[in-house]
């Protein structure tokens, strides 16, 4: 596949897409590094299937998040 055919790559999966593929863009958001200790701004695109696994964890809530890491944590054994 030619390189001039996608137009970006989704920040969390890391896959190649075209602007039709784009899900969500966050365009110079103010965010606070926690690891460097400093603001920095943020320019991402994110497809639509990592977008709409963003949008279910994002609304279920730290209960389900606290099941899904135990699940993880049996699974690893």
């Amino acid at each position: 596949m030619k390189k001039d055919k996608y137009d970006t790559y989704c920040s969390v999966c890391g896959l190649a897409i075209t602007k039709h593929q784009i899900g969500v863009c966050i365009d110079n958001a103010m965010l606070f590094d926690f690891n460097d200790r400093c603001y920095t701004d943020l320019s991402i695109h994110i497809c639509y299937e990592c977008w709409d696994k963003i949008k279910v964890y994002t609304h279920d809530g730290i209960k389900k998040a606290i099941k899904r890491s135990e699940k993880l944590k049996v699974m690893k054994r």
